[in-house]
């Protein structure tokens, strides 16, 4: 019953945001229906389950067609995530567990001390996922289960908290110091050497038919700039003109051009010493043919897959497979990775695009649909130069505000990383979004959270986050949540001066004005070597004030109030609007 008690509740804040106006009333014949043939449910009644879970499905479509509802009406920029898009949590069973009374704690705490373990550069992938991070994951927990209760009590409890729940998560952070050396030869890592700085290079409105040509002869500048990888976009054949409804993985005639074109951009890239990142998409692909149930789950082309390759919680295209282990894309199927024939089959794919077109990695489409474990299993199947991961769910808003405390998001993000082993980065979607706050309020203070650490991913495992203001989905010409555009400038100087690897979209670098201020913070970078482990000390933050030092090297001063470094150590050596960065003298 818990089940079906989160959706009640979930419906309940349907209407208490006011989103979906022409979908309420369908949402509480729904909501009542579910209660009723919930209530039936017993072990027995097999035809009652399978009516819920029809029900429940249902109601999931109606949320999803009035968030949809929401956008066609203007609902974009810093309006939270859509309802759709909340964690899969709210529609799995949970059982909250209320943290233990201190003394309770701490008794556990020394009856279940680890033996300390660090990471270390010859660790092999399965030690990081069972072992590698014991130490360190026991020391934050031990931190953090400490201020758990306090924060919780501190938490006003009247409003709503659209977008997760502080009770349905566990704090897992990565290592409070990351001093790794370069790899050894032969080994490669998600985050590559470090010292990457990504390039979108594309936009939506990119699938002109041969984007592929563009960026070939983009590429002597693209390296001039500084960029160390670009990020294309996928190259498959695909419903939708922008290719994130893939259909025959191994036909690259696509939106941007055919194979051949891809193949010379790629070569160009190479040869002006840019690595390419081939977006992949494998959370959902749409099928070629109709079954005989006039379902469309009969896929094409090598990989000739059927149901039995779609998740059996797909009820829309009838999936035979296993559950799903992440949530649901509704427009297409939802492919099952724990088929033999889907896991061999795709890392057999991107092997030959490693292999045979000529990729160096990956940028991971909709990984909130399918576990960290397969993102591994592809990642070692594959061996990417680079990995990067879009894990994008709802931050946690309270009256459209985002709440100050965002550890369960980023907790999230870390999780799904690490059950990936390790194997993958991931865009920092915490980050982003406590940025917007900061910018948009001018309450700087929130760019430090209460260990003095940056608030996002970027605080707790920056090697293996990536940093971004923003991308396809939230600008260009859709817009969801877009950066503020006042604070441009300033975002791109917290991420070019700030450990974690940058990635800068093509729509700013694109600009005349923004492409030199952004060429100027990447030489910067480069000169002082900050890189994906670089140390930072936060010194201000404030009313439109945070100050920053990383490596000892540089140091930032965001925001509009007036500061200047004491003494003569630091010199400035570049600025903009409301950003100022200085090196040591």
């Amino acid at each position: 019953m818990q089940r079906h008690d989160r959706i009640q509740r979930l419906s309940g804040r349907k209407q208490a945001t006011g989103e979906g106006p022409t979908s309420l009333a369908a949402i509480e014949k729904l909501r009542r229906a579910a209660e009723a043939a919930a209530n039936s449910v017993t072990s027995t009644e097999d035809k009652a389950l399978a009516d819920a879970k029809q029900l429940i499905s249902a109601l999931e479509a109606e949320l999803r067609a009035a968030d949809e509802e929401a956008l066609q009406s203007g609902v974009s920029g810093d309006t939270p995530v859509p309802l759709s898009q909340l964690p899969s949590t709210l529609f799995q069973p949970q059982s909250p567990a209320s943290p233990p009374p201190p003394a309770q704690q701490r008794q556990q705490q020394e009856q279940q001390q680890p033996a300390e373990r660090q990471l270390h550069p010859n660790d092999t992938v399965e030690q990081r996922r069972t072992e590698g991070r014991d130490s360190w994951e026991h020391q934050q927990q031990q931190q953090q289960q400490q201020q758990q209760t306090s924060k919780s009590r501190a938490e006003p409890a009247a409003e709503p908290i659209i977008g997760s729940e502080m009770s349905d998560w566990a704090p897992l952070p990565a290592p409070a110091a990351e001093s790794l050396p370069a790899p050894p030869p032969g080994e490669k890592r998600a985050e590559g050497s470090g010292h990457e700085i990504l390039l979108q290079a594309f936009n939506w409105e990119s699938a002109n038919g041969n984007w592929w040509g563009e960026v070939e002869r983009a590429a002597p500048d693209i390296a001039a700039a500084g960029f160390t990888v670009a990020w294309l976009p996928p190259p498959t054949a695909s419903v939708s003109r922008q290719g994130y409804m893939p259909t025959d993985l191994y036909n690259l005639d696509s939106g941007y051009g055919n194979k051949d074109a891809l193949k010379r951009c790629i070569k160009a890239l190479q040869g002006a010493g840019v690595k390419a990142l081939a977006d992949i998409v494998i959370n959902h692909r749409c099928a070629q043919k109709q079954d005989a149930n006039g379902i469309w789950n009969v896929f094409g082309g090598k990989l000739a897959w059927d149901a039995t390759a779609v998740v059996g919680d797909d009820w829309k295209f009838k999936g035979k497979g296993a559950n799903s282990s992440g949530d649901s894309f509704g427009a297409a199927p939802n492919i099952d990775h724990t088929a033999e024939v889907v896991k061999s089959g795709l890392s057999e794919w991107l092997r030959w695009l490693r292999s045979d077109i000529g990729f160096d990695g990956w940028r991971l489409d909709f990984v909130r649909g399918y576990a960290g474990e397969h993102a591994g299993d592809y990642a070692e199947a594959s061996s990417p130069d680079f990995v990067v991961a879009e894990f994008w769910d709802a931050l946690a808003y309270r009256k459209g505000v985002a709440l100050r405390n965002q550890d369960p998001h980023r907790s999230r993000t870390v999780n799904w990383m690490k059950a990936a082993g390790g194997t993958c980065t991931a865009f920092d979607m915490t980050t982003k979004g406590i940025l917007h706050q900061a910018f948009e309020t001018g309450d700087l203070s929130r760019l430090r959270d209460s260990e003095g650490k940056p608030p996002g991913v970027l605080g707790w495992w920056p090697s293996h986050t990536c940093t971004f203001l923003e991308n396809h989905d939230t600008g260009s010409t859709q817009g969801h949540w877009r950066f503020p555009g006042n604070r441009v400038e300033a975002g791109h100087a917290y991420i070019m001066t700030h450990p974690g690897t940058p990635c800068v979209f093509w729509d700013h670098w694109s600009d005349s004005k923004l492409r030199d201020i952004i060429t100027r913070l990447v030489a910067l970078r480069k000169k002082h070597g900050i890189n994906c482990r670089s140390n930072l000390e936060i010194h201000e933050a404030g009313k439109e004030l945070y100050v920053a030092e990383t490596d000892g090297k540089i140091l930032v001063k965001i925001g509009s109030a007036k500061w200047i470094p004491d003494g003569d150590d630091w010199k400035e050596v570049d600025s903009g609007k409301a950003w100022t960065v200085y090196e040591r003298a």
